[in-house]
């Protein structure tokens, strides 16, 4: 756990230096109790910030999951 500011604590982060750049998520300390944010950055552009609640953030899980699951079989068929 990480705290990146007066509101953002970051839960995990994964960074990928070759691209330069970083994918974090955690919980946002200014917003409704059960808000969580998904950051992307890359290079020097800003950074972009998603604010989900936690279904919502289920649902981003379940659908890379499947697109992720999709790629796998798709590429056991070539």
């Amino acid at each position: 756990m990480k705290i990146l500011d007066e509101h953002h604590v970051e839960i995990c982060d994964q960074i990928y230096e070759n691209n330069n750049c970083k994918f974090s998520a955690g919980f946002v300390d200014n917003r409704p109790p059960d808000t969580m944010y998904l950051m992307l950055e890359r290079d020097d552009d800003e950074p972009t910030i998603f604010y989900f609640r936690p279904d919502e953030m289920a649902i981003i899980a379940w659908l890379a999951t499947g697109v992720l699951w999709s790629n796998e079989m798709k590429r056991r068929m070539e």
